[in-house]
């Protein structure tokens, strides 16, 4: 960030705080609909909102300004801007170190000003912030090539998976917007943005300053501007969209095909301090013949890296296309949509997987791996799950079948069991036991009598060995004889969460 434009901007801060120019505020002011229709970019529902708390009186007249000229991009008379934010010059044109003009937030025109950029306030249960980002294009025109867009649902998806431990150094790679440096900010030192597009860096700039936060931003491509240096945490959004042409650069890759992931998985382990984390969402193909974790795990062989990825979902060519020609505005375009299915032919792709790669520098001899499909719902702490999933892993690969049955599990806190009987002519059948989490991936996992009445003694004081020969004895078995069994059912329980080690 510039030296010295978060201090320029602390007062526009703490004038757009104290006019309630907040999420809260903005919830209180356009309430549930019309705040929903602009998180999916639809902003008619409101200006019907301002409007209609401007008639009931319920409208707080200076934050409704700041929305009609900070949100909607409306021209707005300047006196009515000076007396809400009276340091609004701020943001006309600050100045970089070398003197050339950053692009302005609001521009005047006579006696009245608009916004080229939209700011969005923004938070997390550390506070209020506030992202810039560009306004959306006019309904029906094109997208610019360096367009900047704010917080979607990618950018939250990211924001949920990251590992939040403190930590010395992140680099959030591909910036964009710079929302990601906001959360980075919560538990590292220092902090580091790149991206490819100009643009983007100012964008991420105005975003630091305003929410007070401090970055380094660098341009370049990937890994460039950061050679030689190793981070704890690496986190991206890349431009992994296949087969756009390169129009779009905040989302399309710059390489053929799902190769800009690959290089990044690739070249990541050369940026990674001990112990360091990277977590980058990512596509891939689908290619007849080759199942997509053979493919992902190809990009991995090498890198020592331990590695969780998952898919979140699978798209055909032709809804693959169409998902991301209405992201550009492009009202399905026949030619755009004829290029793109051929491209995605010419590509060989009978679809394309959406998902997160999650990697560790864990010093292993034999890096722990594991992709998978898990399309359901997520719930809450999807972060913390997953530095708890690779502790967990470490725990058990360090484990021998002894050394688990003298440890002392406890069912998780998130952990419910659900006995499930069929009905049928015969009236109810026989129960099923089934265990779900509600938290991370939200899993399930089915058991039979043994396992669900195992799972009732683990206490957290009560070792394995002893519950599991308690729960067989019950059963009328034999302990010897379904020992190994159930202690290979264990191990999955752990590392699923359900069950949790001391500690």
């Amino acid at each position: 960030m510039p030296a010295g434009l978060g201090g320029r901007l602390a007062p526009v801060r703490e004038q757009l705080l104290a006019a309630g120019f907040t999420v809260d505020g903005l919830a209180d002011l356009l309430g549930p609909v019309a705040l929903g229709a602009l998180a999916r970019g639809q902003r008619v529902p409101v200006r019907r909102a301002l409007v209609q708390a401007a008639a009931g009186g319920g409208a707080p007249a200076d934050l409704a300004v700041l929305v009609r000229l900070l949100v909607l991009g409306e021209t707005v008379a300047l006196d009515a801007v000076a007396r809400v934010l009276p340091a609004w010059a701020e943001l006309t044109a600050p100045v970089r170190p070398g003197g050339e003009r950053r692009p302005a937030v609001l521009v005047a025109a006579g006696s009245e000003l608009r916004a080229r950029l939209e700011v969005r306030p923004y938070a997390d249960e550390a506070g209020d912030y506030y992202v810039v980002s560009d306004l959306p294009a006019p309904s029906g025109a094109p997208v610019a090539p360096d367009t900047v867009p704010g917080v979607g649902s990618a950018s939250l998806t990211l924001a949920q998976l990251a590992v939040r431990e403190p930590v010395a150094t992140a680099l959030d790679l591909g910036t964009g917007c710079g929302v990601q440096l906001l959360h980075l900010a919560r538990h590292a030192a220092a902090v580091t943005g790149t991206d490819t597009n100009p643009r983007a860096l100012d964008m991420a700039a105005w975003t630091a300053a305003l929410s007070g936060v401090g970055a380094q931003l660098l341009a370049g491509d990937r890994f460039g501007p950061v050679a030689g240096r190793r981070f704890d945490l690496v986190v991206s959004n890349p431009p992994f969209v296949v087969g756009g042409g390169q129009r779009l650069e905040y989302r399309d890759g710059q390489l053929a095909g799902d190769e800009l992931v690959a290089s990044l998985v690739a070249t990541v382990p050369n940026h990674l301090a001990p112990g360091g984390w990277c977590q980058l969402l990512a596509n891939w193909l689908h290619v007849p013949g080759q199942d997509w974790r053979e493919r992902v795990a190809g990009w991995l062989a090498g890198t020592g890296l331990d590695a969780w990825v998952v898919q979140r979902e699978v798209a055909d060519p032709a809804r693959y296309a169409e998902t991301w020609l209405r992201d550009a505005d492009d009202q399905l375009d026949q030619a755009a949509y004829g290029r793109w299915l051929d491209a995605l032919a010419g590509l060989g792709a009978s679809g394309v997987g959406f998902g997160w790669i999650c990697l560790r520098a864990g010093g292993h001899v034999v890096p722990t791996l594991r992709l998978e499909e898990a399309t359901g719902a997520t719930g809450p702490g999807l972060g913390a799950e997953v530095a708890a999933w690779f502790a967990r892993t470490d725990l058990l690969g360090a484990s021998d079948d002894a050394a688990l049955a003298a440890m002392t599990l406890r069912l998780g806190d998130d952990v419910r069991l659900v006995v499930r009987r069929d009905g049928g002519a015969a009236g109810w059948g026989p129960p099923r036991w089934q265990v779900a989490r509600d938290t991370g991936l939200a899993r399930t996992a089915h058991l039979d009598a043994l396992g669900a009445d195992v799972l009732g003694r683990c206490d957290g004081v009560t070792p394995l060995g002893t519950a599991l020969a308690a729960a067989a004895t019950a059963h009328g078995l034999a302990v010897d004889e379904v020992t190994p069994g159930a202690l290979g059912a264990v191990r999955a329980l752990v590392e699923e969460g359900v069950l949790l080690p001391p500690g």
